[in-house]
């Protein structure tokens, strides 16, 4: 059971760490934070709890739901949870990623800064991990 959601982490991890190394240099922060390899620890710490927390609502969903229809309740979880997060970090933390605060807010609203492409890289990754896990035979 454990070894399940080892692969999970290590899975949410694994394509955390490739999304830094592409987007690192969208991340700027108005705070300092620590750097792994030269990566900024928040988002890369982030991503990797987000996209392990998403794979185990999967993984409960999945129990009591058809495999499409858990698909599609955690993907549209998961976009309700990044706009949650995004929305509390800049509002309530006030976390600004300055390497993005050329860009509007996403809708016009005073959170989810960031250019067209990073945006759907963000709204993508935890489809990426839902299908992942979904395929992984457990």
């Amino acid at each position: 059971m454990y070894q399940k959601y080892l692969i999970y982490f290590l899975l949410a991890f694994c394509i955390s760490s490739i999304w830094m190394m592409f987007g690192n240099k969208m991340y700027g922060y108005n705070k300092r934070f620590l750097k792994i390899f030269g990566l900024n620890a928040f988002p890369l710490i982030g991503w990797t709890i987000g996209l392990f927390i998403t794979s185990i609502l999967f993984n409960i969903i999945r129990i009591y739901m058809s495999i499409t229809i858990a698909i599609i309740t955690t993907i549209i979880l998961y976009w309700i949870l990044l706009l949650i997060a995004e929305y509390v970090g800049y509002n309530v933390f006030s976390i600004h990623n300055e390497a993005a605060a050329k860009y509007g807010g996403l809708f016009g609203l005073k959170f989810f800064h960031a250019p067209n492409w990073m945006r759907t890289v963000y709204f993508s990754l935890g489809p990426i991990i839902i299908i992942l896990v979904a395929i992984i035979p457990y």
